[in-house]
């Protein structure tokens, strides 16, 4: 079976001083680790989403706050969405028509993108591996640590790895 590294909302508007060191982390593990395929995901914010409408959320709202920080010279697939989870209709396509079963999944935010993402791969019979070193929180630490525990409890302890 395949596998393949799914990195999460490294975008410009979710770059702090929680996670700035994340982009160089993620690009020297990329070029030191082997994956079937590179997929990262992209929020794409909209005008009337819920996010501004609740939360007053306008991150990723233009085009430069959405822009990605990530520069990977292995070729990848980027995947837009509008949600929370990268568990798109696109993603799944992909993940069938390339025959990948196994994903590692890193990025931002532990706390939201990343653990509805899991859990809705963990849902679909995939085999989610969160990598915790790889993944933080643009709110700190506390949202980081809280989702990781969840995340051993819901898709077990095996499938968060450093």
């Amino acid at each position: 079976m395949k596998k393949a590294l799914l990195i999460l909302d490294l975008q410009q508007s979710f770059m702090n001083e929680y996670t700035n060191d994340l982009k160089d982390k993620i690009e020297d593990y990329c070029n030191h680790t082997y994956y079937d395929h590179i997929i990262i995901g992209k929020f794409i914010n909209q005008e009337d989403s819920v996010f501004i409408k609740r939360l007053s959320n306008t991150k990723c709202l233009d085009k430069i706050d959405s822009e990605l920080n990530i520069h990977i010279s292995k070729e990848q697939k980027i995947i837009e969405r509008t949600a929370y989870t990268a568990y798109t209709e696109e993603l799944e396509n992909f993940l069938k028509d390339q025959q990948i079963k196994y994903i590692y999944l890193c990025g931002l935010n532990t706390e939201t993108s990343i653990y509805k993402t899991a859990l809705d791969l963990f849902e679909h019979g995939y085999y989610v591996y969160v990598i915790k070193s790889l993944s933080k929180s643009s709110e700190g630490t506390k949202y980081h640590d809280m989702a990781i525990e969840l995340l051993k409890h819901l898709i077990g302890e095996d499938y968060v790895i450093e």
